[in-house]
């Protein structure tokens, strides 16, 4: 069953083919995004307050090239999806990591690649002009990802 929510902040979730219900956001909008009843993922260093039950941490650097890192926290977020929770992704900015592992669970979720990124614009629009760059930027790296 899945959750079917609004848009929490400014950003706007999306319902996964593989099941659950993903949305992501960076440090700055993380308390009027987050949600007792998510499980929330954050991939920086320092763990925002979360009152909810479920918190995972995943930390590694933003452009740290290390594909078996990037997808540890990749598969640990698809499990939870498969498991049809609604999980909120979070880093500093909610661009770089956030970007690069919501954009492999987009693709791993059936999307073509200008598929995934425009449904990135969508969820979350105040980065669409940096993940534009980003995403064609490192685009080989990403698609090591799915």
């Amino acid at each position: 069953m899945k959750i079917k929510m609004q848009g929490v902040g400014r950003n706007l979730p999306r319902d996964m083919n593989m099941g659950g219900t993903l949305i992501m956001c960076g440090s700055n909008d993380f308390r009027e995004t987050a949600q007792n009843d998510m499980t929330v993922v954050t991939l920086c260093r320092v763990k925002n307050r979360f009152d909810g039950e479920e918190h995972h941490h995943f930390y590694f650097k933003a452009f740290v090239d290390s594909v078996e890192i990037w997808r540890d926290a990749i598969d640990n977020i698809e499990q939870f999806l498969r498991e049809d929770k609604t999980v909120l992704v979070h880093c500093i900015h909610g661009r770089d990591r956030t970007g690069g592992v919501v954009y492999a669970l987009l693709r791993r979720d059936g999307l073509s690649h200008e598929d995934a990124k425009q449904e990135m614009y969508r969820m979350r629009p105040r980065r669409a002009i940096e993940w534009r760059k980003i995403l064609e930027d490192r685009k080989d790296f990403h698609e090591e990802l799915v």
